[in-house]
């Protein structure tokens, strides 16, 4: 017979985002709304849990939007031809890996 058990077990807050706010802005309201979570749970006694915030990255180019590729062959960005101008000036500079976003 199966038997079914659960893992990986979690209370979810999911912050509602404005349109246009930085993501500066937004971890600010994240953490403040983890101090305001942590503080409610001292008040009450609240020792079975810890609260954490957490995210995912993704990286995009900073000029054309699409996500961040590189080219295997050229080992150069592969969404547009102002990144790849970027990517030389910045490779010339002497940046130490202008593959990563900045």
């Amino acid at each position: 017979m199966r038997k079914d058990g659960k893992t990986n077990i979690r209370i979810v807050v999911e912050p509602h985002r404005f349109r246009g706010q930085s993501d500066d802005s937004f971890m600010d309201d994240c953490n403040q709304i983890k101090s305001q979570i942590e503080e409610r749970m001292r008040k009450d006694d609240i020792e079975k849990a810890s609260v954490t915030v957490e995210f995912d990255t993704w990286h995009e180019c900073s000029i054309c939007g699409r996500e961040w590729e590189i080219d295997e062959d050229t080992n150069e960005p592969a969404c547009c031809d102002a990144a790849v101008d970027e990517f030389r000036a910045a490779a010339e500079g002497g940046e130490t890996d202008a593959t990563e976003p900045s």
